[in-house]
């Protein structure tokens, strides 16, 4: 684990390698902030990164955690939870020949998380959730993946196992698609690259795909509505699962346990 000096805060960026891969992530949040295959990004970042205060932070893989956009405690105030401000501890750690792993870890009054991070050829990730309190609550989370694109408009997006989704992304999406069944896979094709990025989830409940366009901000999302550069938006595109829908949100018992695991990988 590299630990690294920025200003006057301490924060662990934690680096995992394959033959074929490799893995930046920011203990600050869990963020992943690089993805690398073939040694070529495949996520994208805020070419120039603002000052957020406390406010979303666009780029990587952050984590939309104990509940995903405002379907927290009463309409929560805060966007996506709070995990992404959190600092989460390093559990273990495990290397192989062709496998690379972290576990981090996080909690709050009801909630404990446990981030396995997991590197082959692919990008594993498994998010376990507990409810640590003494009474039943609403969870909603997920993973808020920001893949990096050549030009948007010139991007796809399709279901190809369960999830009703066929959409080029020549408008700005911010549409829901469910899961019918268990097994729900999504490729996002760019055609200027020539590349495509499959998202595979068996256990969530829905597909968010998101993208701002060119009309963003639009006033009504204080925390991410302002991004580094205008034309940030041509070259990405979020595919986001989760678990629950917006309309029904799982409950969990005390000492219940919910997990969402999510495969990226390149074709």
């Amino acid at each position: 684990m590299i630990v690294t000096f920025f200003a006057s805060c301490l924060f662990a960026a934690v680096h995992l390698q394959t033959p074929t891969a490799s893995c930046e992530i920011d203990t600050r949040g869990a963020r992943i902030t690089s993805w690398k295959v073939g040694g070529v990004e495949r996520l994208w970042n805020p070419a120039q990164p603002r000052d957020a205060k406390g406010r979303w932070e666009h780029g990587g893989i952050p984590l939309a955690w104990p509940w995903f956009g405002r379907t927290g405690p009463g309409g929560a105030r805060t966007i996506h939870g709070f995990a992404w401000r959190q600092e989460f501890a390093v559990v273990r750690r495990t290397d192989t020949p062709v496998k690379s792993e972290v576990v981090l870890s996080t909690y709050s009054e009801s909630f404990s998380a446990d981030y396995t991070i997991t590197l082959t050829d692919k990008l594993r990730l498994e998010l376990r959730t507990t409810n640590v309190s003494d009474r039943p609550a609403k969870v909603n989370f997920g993973f808020h993946p920001y893949f990096l694109l050549a030009d948007r408009n010139r991007a796809h997006v399709k279901g190809l196992a369960s999830v009703d989704i066929d959409m080029p992304l020549t408008r700005a999406p911010d549409d829901v698609f469910p899961c019918a069944r268990p097994g729900g896979v999504v490729e996002l094709r760019d055609a200027v690259l020539g590349r495509a990025i499959h998202v595979e989830s068996p256990d969530c409940g829905e597909f968010v795909v998101w993208n701002p366009g060119s009309e963003w901000p639009k006033g009504g999302y204080p925390e991410i509505d302002d991004f580094g550069s205008p034309d940030d938006w041509r070259h990405f595109a979020a595919v986001e699962p989760r678990v629950g829908s917006w309309k029904k949100l799982p409950d969990l018992a005390p000492g219940e346990t919910r997990t969402l695991v999510a495969e990226f990988s390149v074709r």
